[in-house]
């Protein structure tokens, strides 16, 4: 074989060689793997073999065309082309013809390229355009992206929304400049230096690779991202956030309002609340005229529910203030276990009364102070004391304790024996006016100890938290900084 044939056969292309009439003289390897055909089948066949029967005719015409005019040139310049295969299925292809004279007579040598997997990259690519397009126009959102020299590269239809009329025809190709300078232009400003100093500044967000910025236009909030590719065209998102913030407005109002109207009940319920108190305290003490045993025992249970009463009162409006934002806090430095023992202290007649034994853990003789609001320590404490004893068993336990934490911090904890607490109720259990699924039940509450504990813990730069199962008790903690050598544990 000569070495010339031996390139040709190794060529990565199929290679056909036909006479001046199209018939074939010789094929290469690629061309029977190519179209199924053996070379003895190829061979004195003529090349519209090789081509789809609809094709033929035209073939023959151009074949005899190219033949008066040999010269090296595609096939079908700008025309789709296929082959055809022995099985008769179809496939596209790219054909260069090279005209060569030799002793016996003109031959063609025809390269056949297969374009099958390029086609198929090119279908996948058109999808993947067509897919994008989509995504992008169907965006709430404003969307668009520019080159790195500012040249608007696409967009979507909520971005043409935005334009004024000013900007007609495509957006594509326009400058950032100039869409800021018709945008500015149609906007109403106070006067034409604040317009020039909004567009300078505009302009110069958009030229940071990246950020967010607020928008404000004809009344209308929006919010401008920029994002920059790493081949810096600049992508930019604009939300029309109006809605959003007339919610959040709304919302705020809402809670004003809410806080407020929570804050004069509170001080219009301390003085009925005040005046029961004090005149059923006066009864009785009342020397003169003495009470006979049951109506004692009736006013007993006056002051114990006007007692109960006023505590709630108390911190709704405690929890009314945090949430305006009126808590003041008297930080100073405390001693722990002597703020325990005052706790189980004022907690042991609701225990007796309810069959609840209280007890104070040993604390470690190096247990460091606190520096926090001493009052709102006891407030959290008694608040998961009084949980404990309610919802306690008779005969049962509650211990009180402060043990060193992680991270520099004291944890001051109450654990009990009692009903404990289903985990379906855990992520609700500090959120106000939420019993963990006792609402309807005999013990006395409306749910907002535990959310007053966790906002006076964030207030005093702690936090609380709490493991329980049903039946299985519960252990309630706060957790604050401890102060060490004058400086408090970061």
């Amino acid at each position: 074989m000569a070495l010339s044939w031996r390139f040709i056969e190794a060529a990565p292309d199929a290679v056909v060689i036909s006479d001046r009439e199209g018939t074939i003289v010789e094929v290469n390897a690629q061309v029977e793997r190519l179209y199924g055909y053996s070379r003895g089948e190829l061979l004195g066949s003529k090349v519209e073999l090789l081509v789809p029967e609809r094709s033929r005719d035209v073939h023959v015409m151009h074949r005899g065309a190219f033949v008066s005019e040999a010269s090296f040139r595609p096939m079908g310049a700008g025309m789709p082309l296929y082959g055809r295969r022995k099985d008769g299925s179809e496939f596209p292809v790219e054909v260069k013809l090279n005209p060569v004279e030799t002793d016996v007579g003109l031959r063609v040598v025809a390269a056949v390229k297969d374009l099958s997997e390029r086609r198929r990259l090119e279908a996948a690519a058109r999808a993947a355009d067509e897919l994008m397009r989509q995504a992008v126009e169907i965006q709430e959102d404003a969307f668009a992206v520019f080159d790195r020299h500012g040249l608007l590269l696409l967009h979507n239809g909520a971005y043409r929304a935005l334009m004024p009329e000013s900007l007609k025809g495509p957006l594509t190709g326009r400058s950032i400049a100039e869409i800021v300078e018709c945008t500015t232009a149609a906007s109403a400003f106070e006067s034409e230096e604040a317009r020039s100093l909004f567009r300078a500044r505009y302009l110069e967000a958009l030229r940071t690779e990246s950020g967010t910025d607020p928008l404000f236009h004809d009344g209308r909030v929006f919010r401008v991202t920029r994002r920059c590719t790493q081949n810096s065209e600049l992508v930019v998102t604009i939300a029309d956030r109006t809605e959003d913030e007339r919610g959040v407005e709304a919302l705020r109002r809402a809670s004003a309002a809410k806080t407020e109207f929570l804050s004069a009940m509170s001080h219009e319920l301390r003085t009925p609340l005040h005046a029961i108190l004090g005149f059923a305290s006066l009864l009785m003490r009342d020397r003169r005229t003495p009470l006979a045993d049951r109506q004692r025992e009736m006013v007993q249970h006056i002051l114990k529910g006007c007692d109960h009463l006023m505590h709630l009162v108390d911190d709704v409006l405690d929890l009314s203030q945090i949430e305006s934002g009126r808590m003041m806090l008297s930080t100073e430095r405390v001693d722990l276990p002597v703020v325990l023992s005052e706790v189980v202290t004022a907690l042991r007649p609701d225990a007796l009364r309810a069959g609840v034994s209280l007890h104070l853990a040993p604390c470690d003789d190096d247990l460091p102070t606190v520096f926090a609001d001493r009052s709102r320590i006891v407030q959290v404490l008694k608040h998961f004391g009084s949980n404990a004893i309610k919802y306690g068993r008779p005969g049962g336990r509650a211990t009180f304790g402060a043990e060193r934490a992680d991270e520099g911090l004291v944890r001051l904890f109450v654990e009990d024996d009692g009903v404990g607490i289903a985990e379906e109720w855990h992520p609700q259990i500090f959120q106000p006016f939420q019993r963990a699924g006792q609402e309807m039940g005999p013990i006395e509450g409306i749910g907002i100890g535990l959310a007053l504990s966790q906002r006076l813990a964030s207030l005093m730069d702690g936090r609380v938290g709490f493991r329980s199962a049903a039946g299985e008790g519960a252990t309630f903690w706060l957790e604050l900084r401890a102060l060490q050598e004058g400086l408090l544990v970061r």
